[in-house]
């Protein structure tokens, strides 16, 4: 059983489809298709109830810890024999969610300075693709936003940061003394996308103040919404920092119950972090310090 396997194998089970496993991995799905073919004719039994979506048999629940922890064996390996050399040679690979892009480009502007020959792989995307991520030992480490995780991701806060009502210089609302949400009355409004961890934010804090703005738009992407806001009449609810750069926008702070993100350094359990990790680390906790003095 090749570690490449048991990596498609747990990609597979993370993404919940073969099509979509296929798209994360970067391969053809045909091709992951054959892979397990290879791993369960090696095994000598299926490991994936295919007429179930996918489901895993009794031999695919017994094998998913295994694969876990040889993929986790072997990623501490590479990282033990990397910590016997200097940080000369060292590899870096980072995921981060999109708003974070400023905060992560200052840490890898100074960890360039102080060691020009790490390598460094950055990766966009949204926060539950890099729980898959890390899980499958694609990465040394995320940035994204803390939330319910599977127990084997740990998450170290970096900072925390208010959600805002935003909208664009010389809106209407830039003179209203906001004292309830609900006084924005029919206001187009913009917000993230379901499934996002600032759509649920979002939806609740909505709920507990039993208001229901008149959504006009949904977007994945922070810059969107950032961008949208700054030049229409709609106004979101969004996270302060990345609001506050911006020359083109205003906002008012929202009223208790405060909703509130945290951004974390998220991080393998059962991994030990490479040189170039432990020095990034520190490096993106002393810019995130920084930003938020």
């Amino acid at each position: 059983m090749e570690l490449r396997q048991c990596r498609y194998f747990l990609a597979v089970i993370d993404a919940g489809t073969i099509t979509r496993a296929a798209a994360e991995l970067g391969i053809s799905q045909p091709s992951l298709s054959q892979q397990i073919r290879l791993l369960e004719d090696q095994l000598g039994t299926k490991l994936f109830d295919r007429g179930r979506k996918t489901q895993l048999t009794a031999a695919g629940k017994v094998l998913v810890p295994h694969a876990r922890l040889l993929l986790d064996a072997a990623a501490n390996a590479e990282r033990e024999v990397a910590g016997s050399r200097s940080l000369a040679g060292g590899k870096l690979s980072i995921a981060f969610i999109p708003s974070l892009e400023r905060l992560v480009s200052s840490a890898i502007a100074e960890l360039s300075q102080r060691f020009p020959d790490v390598v460094v792989n950055l990766r966009e995307q949204m926060g539950r693709s890099i729980d898959r991520l890390l899980l499958a030992g694609e990465i040394d480490l995320g940035l994204a936003v803390r939330r319910h995780s599977p127990p084997e991701i740990s998450a170290a806060v970096l900072y925390r940061e208010p959600y805002v009502l935003a909208f664009r210089r010389g809106h209407e609302l830039e003179h209203t003394k906001l004292k309830r949400l609900n006084m924005i009355g029919d206001t187009p409004f913009a917000v993230f996308s379901f499934g996002s961890y600032s759509r649920d934010t979002t939806d609740s804090y909505l709920s507990r103040l039993k208001f229901l703005p008149n959504i006009r738009l949904e977007s994945e992407s922070l810059e969107n919404l950032l961008n949208i806001v700054a030049s229409t009449d709609m106004c979101a609810i969004l996270p302060r920092n990345p609001v506050s750069r911006r020359a083109d926008l205003n906002f008012h702070d929202l009223s208790t119950p405060l909703p509130t993100r945290s951004v974390a350094v998220i991080t393998h359990s059962r991994r030990n972090a490479s040189p170039a990790a432990r020095e990034f680390i520190k490096l993106i906790r002393k810019c995130a310090k920084a930003e938020n003095a």
